[in-house]
């Protein structure tokens, strides 16, 4: 019988976290790596990366800094292909970079800055893994039914 703490166990796990320099991104980066996972450490800037992967190794978890702009899809792109060469897979994705075209109140926030975040947020990291997905997605579906 599994015990919860089996249940969350990561070993063998690649997650990708965006927006993991901080606030709620670092808080599930944290998580998963002590659970076992090898994050990657995802931001704008390399430098943010590369400190929060160093103290991430510091304390015994397992960590690599890789910088993205979620708005640029070239750059998405390139990211994934350093995942794909240096692990060969990606097991979890936690999409939480953001943009903040708008600072305020959402009633306040017209619909181009309300798209913009949008598309930065949701639907470029999608729209790259949507294929990979379907294809996850129908094999476990094929094996479990």
């Amino acid at each position: 019988m599994k015990t919860t703490t089996d249940l969350f166990n990561l070993q063998d796990k690649v997650a990708l976290v965006t927006g993991a320099t901080r606030g709620i991104g670092l808080a599930c980066a944290e998580l998963l790596a002590a659970k076992g996972a090898t994050v990657i450490i995802s931001s704008r800037k390399q430098e943010a990366c590369e400190q929060i992967a160093a103290q991430f190794q510091a304390d015994g978890l397992k960590a690599v800094p890789m910088a993205c702009h979620l708005g640029e899809m070239d750059q998405i792109e390139a990211l994934y292909q350093q995942i794909e060469a240096k692990f060969g897979k990606l097991d979890i994705l936690v999409n939480n970079g953001a943009t903040n075209p708008h600072f305020g109140p959402i009633y306040d926030t017209d619909l181009a800055a309300f798209q913009k975040n949008l598309r930065c947020e949701h639907s470029r990291l999608l729209l790259h893994e949507q294929p990979r997905l379907q294809a996850d997605g129908k094999k476990w579906w094929r094996q479990h039914h």
